[in-house]
């Protein structure tokens, strides 16, 4: 046989192991399209199985070679370790699609849920995204029975909420006991009386937020200093005024509105902080508060924490088993920034702190405890929290470009991953993610009412 002939057959030999790596990688990535469980000892299988079909090639080209003679020798064994390299890849490869994939974890749906709105907090977020998936799913969420009302009235003294400030859906009409699904307007947390008009099986939650910032904001947004009997003056603006003097202010409220302005994210979850007519009490000691907090630990499912709020949106996804779809959110709802934390001098938040003392030890025992749970997700959980802020920024750039330019697609697909499967992200659904409670209301009035159907793709 000549050369010429020696170094053809040579060439076929590496198209055909060409041939047979571009198979072997096409159903390796295969596999990485459609991941399955499986264990370390699929690594080794993996690898092992790679191992041979080098060895395999290597032999069978160094063979082909001493065949054909010492002229072709050193292309055989060429063949043969190129054929090796390519096994030693397909090992290499097959063990870490096998490797990758992970067990699957048992996940059971959660549709049940209290939510206690906490004022400047974040809470529109977490409303927003309860009304949404309640919408979608058909669920039963609790309306107050007059319309526009944010809260939802409740007795003075047991702290029940009547059947009757709620509105009652037609189809349920007949029924002497109904079930609410979701409940997230304004109310005061009261276990004994929440537990008979929710379902025996809602998860409950909160959100909260530093102390100080949350008053900021609330300060400013509700024009909190119409509630003090003090000269309004422009310079200096009435926030810097008042926390310069907050003791001062309160001893100088207003009775004839019984906003909150101190200690407000303790009393919307139930420790008496304000008696009758919302006459602030005295602040309790550190114990009687405490004592508070450990029953609200045991009675809830997640406290979310507005300044880590895309790692708490995460975390409740995994406790109630749901998808990115259903925590995305409108960033228009977030709380405009406060500024003047890091303002003030060390007396003066120390004032503010004396003031608020229940909702400082609140914040700050439950801001460990979500500390800890994170910690207790992995690395993995970081690793989803920064593909769901991804997942957040795509959608926020399609709805802003949708909403705006009718010439752009109808819809967008955000494509699967390992921690939630592909779904489409439609102009519907941008309305939907920028509605508020309001416009909630409305549309599950009307729902409740003429029974109209769910919108799927909100």
């Amino acid at each position: 046989m000549d050369r010429r002939s020696l170094m053809w057959m040579t060439f076929m030999v590496l198209v055909v192991v060409t041939a047979v790596y571009l198979v072997i990688m096409e159903d390796q990535l295969a596999v990485r399209q459609t991941p399955q469980a499986h264990t370390s000892q699929d690594t080794g299988a993996g690898g092992n199985a790679g191992a041979a079909w080098g060895d395999t090639a290597k032999e069978a080209g160094g063979n082909l070679g001493a065949e054909l003679g010492d002229p072709a020798a050193l292309a055989g064994n060429n063949a043969g370790s190129v054929w090796g390299d390519m096994g030693e890849a397909a090992k290499s490869n097959a063990g870490a699609v096998w490797g990758e994939a992970k067990p699957a974890k048992l996940c059971i749906l959660k549709t049940d849920t209290v939510f206690i709105y906490t004022p400047a907090c974040g809470s529109d977020v977490v409303q927003s995204i309860l009304f949404r998936f309640g919408y979608r799913r058909d669920l039963f969420v609790a309306l107050p029975g007059k319309p526009g009302n944010p809260s939802i009235l409740q007795d003075p003294r047991s702290g029940d909420i009547l059947r009757e400030y709620l509105l009652k859906p037609s189809a349920m009409a007949a029924r002497a006991d109904w079930d609410i699904n979701i409940l997230a307007h304004k109310v005061r947390y009261n276990r004994d009386a929440l537990h008979k008009v929710v379902n025996g099986n809602a998860k409950y939650i909160t959100i909260l937020r530093n102390p100080l910032d949350r008053f900021e904001t609330d300060f400013v947004a509700s024009h909190l200093e119409k509630q003090f009997d003090v000269e309004q003056r422009e310079h200096p603006p009435a926030l810097r005024r008042y926390l310069a003097a907050p003791e001062f202010w309160e001893k100088r409220r207003m009775r004839v509105n019984s906003r909150c302005t101190t200690n407000c994210m303790a009393e919307a979850l139930g420790i008496p902080v304000r008696g009758r007519g919302g006459n602030a009490l005295p602040e309790p000691d550190g114990n009687g508060v405490m004592h508070y907090i450990s029953k609200l630990e045991s009675d809830f499912a997640l406290v979310l924490i507005y300044e880590q709020l895309n790692k708490s949106l995460v975390l409740l996804k995994r406790r109630m088993c749901w998808g990115f779809r259903d925590i995305l959110y409108d960033v228009s709802l977030l709380e405009p920034p406060a500024t003047q934390r890091n303002a003030r001098g060390e007396s003066e938040k120390l004032q503010f702190r004396r003031l608020n003392g229940a909702d400082h030890l609140l914040y700050y025992h439950f801001y460990d405890i979500f500390k800890a749970k994170v910690a207790a997700e992995g690395d993995d959980f970081h690793r989803e929290v920064r593909h769901f802020e991804r997942v957040l920024d795509k959608v926020s750039l399609y709805c802003s470009s949708a909403l705006d330019d009718v010439s752009v697609a109808n819809q967008t697909v955000v494509w699967g991953s390992e921690w939630d499967e592909e779904f489409v992200v439609t102009r519907q659904m941008c309305w939907s993610l920028r509605r508020k409670r309001e416009d909630w209301d409305k549309l599950f009035r009307e729902r409740y009412t003429h029974g109209s159907q769910s919108q799927r793709n909100n």
